[in-house]
């Protein structure tokens, strides 16, 4: 019964650790439509704060937005890359950063032709997720143009967002910064056109 426990203590520690290490990596999909194909190539690593421009709070700041920290706490960061909104993190500190991930690369193949994808349209959009009921990928009928859906993060500081990437290079995104989405009716609708 004892070896029963610990075998199962294990495989559940394994299968977690394997869900968290599917969040950092390069992630390939495929999407086809009739003769026309997509690849969409996305890359995420841990945030990496020496890329990055932060602004933290001065005390100011603090009394002005009614923040309340203790004396001994990590600064508490209000922009990065002078952005003061960004997607996937509450308000946080610079310590927390540290479990934060970043979408750092995306690009998307037509037909075999690449499409870089500037990073002003994912660069806010802070610890994706790759698993398969939170992205979905879907080309269009003329293969020009690959919606892609994703659901990320988790309790507070979810968001949804919604690439709409061109052939000819043109990217649209919405992006909806709710907390308590139920997105399951979405996808099944997604999955269905």
């Amino acid at each position: 019964m004892k070896t029963l426990c610990l075998v199962s203590i294990v495989f559940l520690c394994s299968v977690h650790t394997f869900a968290q290490a599917r969040q950092t990596g390069t992630f390939t999909y495929f999407a086809k439509n009739g003769k026309h194909t997509a690849k969409l190539i996305i890359t995420a690593k841990p945030f990496d704060r020496t890329k990055h421009t932060l602004i933290f709070a001065e005390d100011e700041y603090l009394k002005e937005h009614h923040y309340s920290v203790p004396k001994n706490a990590s600064p508490t960061v209000i922009e990065i890359d002078r952005e003061s909104v960004w997607y996937g993190i509450d308000s946080t500190t610079l310590d927390r950063l540290d479990s934060v991930r970043e979408i750092v690369d995306m690009s998307v193949f037509f037909d075999g032709k690449k499409v870089d994808i500037f990073k002003t349209w994912f660069g806010d959009c802070y610890n994706p997720n790759f698993g398969m009921d939170y992205f979905l990928t879907k080309l269009n009928k003329t293969g020009d143009m690959l919606v892609v859906l994703m659901a990320a993060s988790d309790a507070a500081g979810s968001y949804t967002v919604m690439w709409f990437l061109r052939k000819d290079g043109d990217v649209s995104r919405f992006v909806d910064d709710c907390s308590d989405c139920d997105y399951k009716n979405v996808f099944e609708f997604f999955k269905t056109i």
